[in-house]
């Protein structure tokens, strides 16, 4: 029997419920945020008590970054906690964003049953604001200064774009030019895929050039191979082992492709330009 202030009484309770073994990850959550908000605890110490590492603290105290959407889909079980954990790395707009086009919808646009690899992809390809991640010209994007290479002095920081507005717009732009580029070629579709929704901005810009855009599967064409510069190597021998490896990637590729052209010729597949991220790209 011991005396207990309500508060020392209220962190045992607290500290047993955090064993049970049906706890929801956000009443986990919860719990870790409380013993850290006393002052008495730090994350170290929580790793200490409970058993866990901290990546897993770390995980569980951003599920509290969830909109409340996404968190009342948690407590649910609509959604998975790879997924929920996947989506508490972005912001509250982006989620707010996320949830509007994905998941309040019970059209073919509708993610929730994704698997978290697949899902983790879309969100990186279709929200991430890492300039690599684009294939449009990033000329400009060298000298603005939302480019965080032009302030930042941290190398995890580097190469991001802080103004989602102008990066969608450049995107937006750079898929309409492809789409308008291939869209004329004969017997080229524009494709998006099922899983995937066209954003309005788009699909407008679309329809007034006369470009029409089908839901499909869609299989990607493979990426043609790079060819080394001698400048990136510091001995010869190095470049032609270089060369030679590109020499065999490219004749892969090409026999790749040729069967791709083979399937179109026999009816199996149909040219396309696929929409469904930043970058647009040919597909069959």
């Amino acid at each position: 029997i011991k005396d207990l202030t309500d508060e020392e009484a209220f962190e045992m309770a607290l500290a047993e419920n955090l064993n049970r073994s049906n706890l929801s990850p956000l009443e986990e959550a919860h719990a870790y945020q409380y013993l850290l908000d006393t002052g008495k605890y730090k994350p170290e110490d929580i790793v200490a008590r409970f058993g866990k590492n901290q990546s897993y603290i770390r995980t569980r105290l951003r599920l509290l970054n969830l909109t409340d959407e996404f968190a009342s889909m948690l407590q649910t079980e609509e959604i998975s906690i790879g997924m929920a954990t996947e989506l508490s790395k972005y912001s509250k707009s982006i989620q707010n964003e996320v949830y509007k086009e994905h998941f309040s919808s019970t059209d073919s646009s509708n993610w929730q049953n994704l698997g978290v690899k697949d899902f983790s992809s879309r969100m990186i390809r279709l929200y991430t604001m890492e300039l690599e991640a684009y294939s449009f010209d990033k000329k400009q994007c060298s000298t603005c200064p939302f480019n965080t290479d032009t302030h930042s002095l941290f190398d995890q920081l580097k190469g991001k774009c802080t103004n989602i507005e102008c990066l969608k717009k450049k995107r937006d732009e750079y898929t309409l030019e492809v789409c308008r580029k291939n869209a004329v070629s004969p017997n080229t579709h524009v494709c998006i895929a099922a899983f995937d929704k066209l954003d309005d901005g788009i699909a407008g810009k679309l329809r007034e050039e006369g470009i029409s855009v089908i839901s499909m599967h869609k299989v990607e064409c493979p990426e043609p191979p790079k060819e080394p510069k001698r400048s990136d190597f510091s001995m010869e021998f190095q470049y032609q082992e270089a060369m030679e490896k590109y020499k065999n990637e490219e004749l892969n590729y090409y026999a790749d492709m040729d069967g791709f052209e083979q399937k179109v010729e026999q009816g199996e597949f149909v040219r396309c330009v696929y929409i469904g991220d930043n970058n647009p790209k040919p597909a069959y």
